[in-house]
Formats: C-alpha cells, structure tokens, sequence
C-alpha cells in the first residue's frame, strides 16, 4: 500500500502500469473507462463547481452510463489497492492544479498511427472529461455558456466526438490539428479549474456590509 503521507503524489509509472491493468480487466470490457477516460473524467470531478462524493462518481468506472456494477475481486486486498490507486491519482490531480498551470499535464496516450508516426487523439480523456461535467451539468451551464470559454471548451467535445464524426473529421485529420485542439482543451480544463475556484471563493468570502464581531 502507498504511503499516506504520499498520497497527493502523482503515480509512478509503475502504479499507472497497475491501474491500467485493473481498468483494462474490470472495466474496459464492460464499457467502462480506460485509464486515459478516469483521468478525464475525474478532472472534471475534482475540478468542477462542488464537491462531489466517491460513491456518486464510482460506478461510472465500470460502466459509462453510471448503471455498472462493481466487478468480483479476486480479493479484498485487490479491491483496496485499486480504491487506493484511484484515489492517489485523484489527490494527484487537485495537487497538480494546486501548483499551478504548468503542474498539470492531462494523461494523453499517444500509439502508432498507420504511417508509424506517433498519434495523439486525446478522444477518451475528453470524454472522461466530459462524462465528468454531466454529474453536475446544471451547475457547469454558466461556464459552458460563457463566450469567454466556449471556444476551448468546443474542442473538448471535437476531440470527443472524434474522427468517426462526419462533420468534424476535417478538423482531425492529421496531429497538428489535434494538437491545435488538446492545447485548447488543456486551457479550458485549466481555466475551468480557476474559475470555479473563484467562485468558490467568493461564495464563502464574507460580505462587506456583513456585522463585525469586536
């Protein structure tokens, strides 16, 4: 098990190797996430407008739509380090916004296309990200429809759709243009991240006219 005190780390290669693993026997074959889809989703989990529980968030690991059940562990100690893991990687994210904008890095896999040059796509973390912002998507409506954010947040849901889209597969056609499209869904989930602390922040901050205690 990890060290407590190590538990806003990022995981090592090692540990990401182990959760991927787990996702890839648990919960990709049941149309759950891939490692690159829980690490979008759960920046928007730990990024958005409010707090919200594990036990809300969990089942969408094994199964999109939210309805999955839990997987059979080979043992409870199996099930601990996975909920250990996914945790770690949460505390990791929150640390890595924490340090600033150049701290976080999403989790992007890159594999060889058909021409064996390296291929980003990014289409299963913006989908994570997105699966994210609909556990809240009442609450997220007032950045999403802000004109200041819709540009970037508009190649989220490019990269999403990704090129099996007719209509957006032009804007996907080779890595310059993704990469145009991941630097802007980069800063939007950057962006997001402040601005809900901003709000955050000045919902708790105390009001001027507010009485003072002597």
């Amino acid at each position: 098990m990890s060290n407590t005190q190590d538990s806003h780390l990022p995981l090592s290669d090692s540990e990401l190797d182990e959760l991927d693993n787990l996702l890839e026997k648990y919960a990709v074959p049941h149309n759950g996430m891939s490692l690159e889809m829980l690490d979008g989703f759960l920046t928007a989990v730990v990024s958005g407008p409010q707090d919200v529980e594990a036990s809300e968030w969990l089942n969408f690991i094994w199964q999109l739509d939210g309805e999955g059940a839990e997987p059979k562990w080979e043992s409870p100690q199996q099930r601990e380090r996975f909920m250990a893991l996914v945790a770690r990687h949460s505390n990791g994210i929150v640390h890595a916004f924490a340090s600033g904008d150049e701290g976080f890095s999403p989790l992007m896999f890159d594999f060889e296309g058909e021409d064996g040059s390296n291929e980003i796509h990014a289409q299963e973390w913006c989908l994570g990200y997105a699966r994210g912002i609909d556990l809240r998507a009442d609450e997220w409506a007032p950045l999403l429809d802000d004109i200041d954010f819709s540009d970037d947040y508009a190649a989220v849901e490019i990269l999403a759709f990704g090129p099996g889209d007719e209509k957006l597969a032009h804007l996907l056609e080779n890595q310059e243009q993704r990469d145009e499209l991941i630097e802007s869904a980069t800063d939007f989930a950057i962006d997001a991240h402040g601005w809900w602390q901003e709000q955050r922040a000045a919902e708790i901050a105390p009001r001027s006219d507010s009485p003072r205690l002597n």
